[in-house]
């Protein structure tokens, strides 16, 4: 196979914000009432009551209504030399529909993130993402769609403040509790994106100095020009990093789809299942590709392919014959039993590079 050439990683960091059910609640300060917990039960059942009333009104399918609670939370406040621990109950005036619209927005915009974008780096508050070019059509289409429903809402919630039901469940807390309580509007932002236009390539900096700056560089001393050495090997360094992360985002994602099917593999697919399934293989393909890097993990997406159909047709032989292919592909050693070569493939593809896509990172570096 002919040397591949160094991959160009270009696109977008993405930063991205979403409304939350929070949104929905209203914080009370409820620090001032002795035995706030005995008083709460006491009135308990019949708030309950008015919030289920509200539910069952605003209820699109009845199927759709579960139970709701509401909860007290402990912070601390210092005020001058004194230490206060305040408590604040929170609870949501809102029909249980309104925030379950919210949890449906945000699982649909992560479900776009993972057809449209890739993960460069994970922490536990949050995830990096890379939007190549020409995903970003996709994903802004989607967040229209998304920002439409959120307006849906928030004309719902706007309406639904103006009703006897919302005024009812506000003033049964100010009677009952004898407390203030905010009856400010809630505002449901849109899914809100920060783009970070990004384009590293091997040798960026060193053609940036030649058509800008050559003769300043030339007059630079010894040291200054160090600088410049240094600030191209770091440029390069995290160009061959975000390649690297890519690779093993991608492959993790063919790792979790092989260990779908390593678990079915005794089973038979439904045809609605496989479809589904060669669809999110060919959408890592897709991602592989606008990242540069679509050559590298073609070979195994195309024997993932043939694995879903040897699956979904319970053909034993077809099945042996894409296991050994995904062995080889990946560069492992094959077994007689597919599900042990699967198995193997799961391990080298979400555990570690598999031998061969680290010597085609090699050279594609």
């Amino acid at each position: 196979m002919a040397k591949a050439k160094s991959v160009i990683v270009e696109g977008f960091l993405l930063d991205f914000n979403l409304p939350t059910e929070d949104l929905l609640n209203i914080s009370v300060d409820v620090t001032a009432i002795k035995n706030f917990k005995e008083v709460y039960l006491a009135i308990r059942d019949k708030f309950l009551e008015l919030l289920h009333r509200v539910d069952r009104d605003y209820a699109k399918r009845e199927n759709s209504l579960r139970g709701r609670g509401v909860r007290a939370t402990y912070s601390r406040l210092i005020v001058g030399k004194r230490t206060r621990h305040p408590t604040v109950w929170r609870f949501s005036p809102y029909p249980s529909r309104f925030a379950n619209v919210l949890r449906t927005v945000r699982r649909l915009w992560y479900e776009s993130l993972q057809r449209n974008t890739i993960v460069i780096s994970r922490t536990a508050v949050r995830n990096v993402y890379l939007l190549p070019f020409d995903k970003a059509p996709e994903l802004m289409k989607d967040r229209k769609e998304l920002n439409k429903k959120l307006a849906d809402l928030q004309k719902e919630v706007t309406e639904f403040e103006r009703t006897g039901d919302y005024k009812r469940i506000l003033g049964f807390v100010k009677e009952k509790m004898g407390v203030e309580v905010s009856s400010a509007p809630a505002y449901l932002h849109e899914v809100r994106l920060n783009l970070h236009p990004l384009q590293l390539q091997p040798q960026i900096f060193e053609k940036f100095l030649a058509e800008r700056w050559k003769t300043a560089v030339e007059e630079m001393d010894e040291e200054k020009q160090q600088g410049l050495k240094d600030i191209q090997t770091e440029l390069e360094r995290t160009r061959r990093e975000l390649v690297q992360r890519s690779i093993d985002d991608l492959q993790s994602r063919l790792g979790e789809l092989m260990k779908y099917l390593t678990t079915v593999a005794s089973l038979k697919l439904s045809a609605k299942e496989a479809v589904r399934l060669k669809n999110r293989i060919q959408d890592v393909q897709g991602l592989a590709e606008s990242v540069g890097v679509g050559w590298c993990i073609q070979r195994i997406t195309e024997t993932n392919l043939k694995l879903v159909e040897a699956v979904t047709t319970k053909n034993k032989a077809a099945l042996q014959e894409a296991s050994d292919a995904v062995a080889k592909e990946i560069g492992i050693p094959a077994s007689e039993k597919p599900e042990e070569t699967l198995k193997r493939a799961t391990i080298a593809l979400t555990e570690k590079a598999s031998p061969r896509l680290k010597a085609l990172m090699a050279e594609m570096l």
